[in-house]
């Protein structure tokens, strides 16, 4: 794990209702993430996974009763996870910790290097909402 992952989250645990979604198998206890997360979301439990639109609208959604612009997903895949999320009209942020040159038409709401750059990104979207 990332040493900015545990101080991150905690922070934000606080302040937003974090979950787990995840095409892998690891489970947050297993992790040192125990506690963090107010739900969490494995595809091999379903039929549809990332990036596919219906893991987000029909797994995503429907099991934490969200809409789509009440969800920010952050992850690691600009094709899974910023792709997949953005095809069901929800914001993604790329986590492109190599820094990764994005030559594809997937442009995420924002990108950061470390985690721990998540809740400035955060506190910017709210302020922008306003």
């Amino acid at each position: 794990m990332y040493p900015d992952v545990l101080p991150t989250l905690s922070l934000l645990k606080d302040t937003y209702r974090l979950g787990l979604v995840t095409n892998g198998n690891t489970y947050p206890e297993r992790c040192g993430l125990p506690g963090l997360f107010a739900f969490t979301i494995f595809a091999q439990d379903y039929q549809v996974q990332k990036p596919q639109p219906e893991f987000y609208e029909e797994r995503v959604l429907s099991e934490t009763h969200t809409h789509p612009q009440e969800i920010i997903h952050v992850g690691d895949s600009l094709h899974n996870d910023v792709g997949g999320a953005q095809a069901a009209g929800i914001w993604a942020i790329l986590v492109n910790r190599h820094q990764v040159r994005n030559e594809t038409s997937i442009q995420p709401f924002a990108e950061i290097t470390e985690l721990s750059e998540l809740p400035d990104v955060l506190a910017q979207r709210a302020f922008c909402e306003r």
